[in-house]
């Protein structure tokens, strides 16, 4: 499975985000796309919410999160244009 710089970016940023605003997340959103404008490609657009065990901002928990919820959605032989966790 490749991991994608925004999908990499986009975890680190949400822990940093959500201590200096002093604010925690019981869960993640993480979903990826292919390019729908690219309709001569096949597509493919999946998402998950990965509940936590406990209210966090520790950049570790949420990262574990979202590769396994990456790890559920992630389907070969697409060529993705859009990553992200929320």
């Amino acid at each position: 499975m490749m991991m994608t710089a925004p999908f990499v970016f986009s975890r680190v940023i949400s822990g940093e985000k959500l201590r200096t605003q002093g604010g925690v997340c019981n869960a993640i959103h993480v979903f990826i796309q292919t390019n729908p404008f690219r309709e001569q490609d096949p597509q493919y657009g999946g998402s998950i919410v990965i509940p936590l065990p406990n209210a966090s901002a520790d950049t570790r928990l949420l990262e574990r999160a979202a590769l396994f919820g990456l790890k559920k959605i992630y389907r070969g032989g697409f060529a993705y244009k859009k990553a992200a966790s929320c």
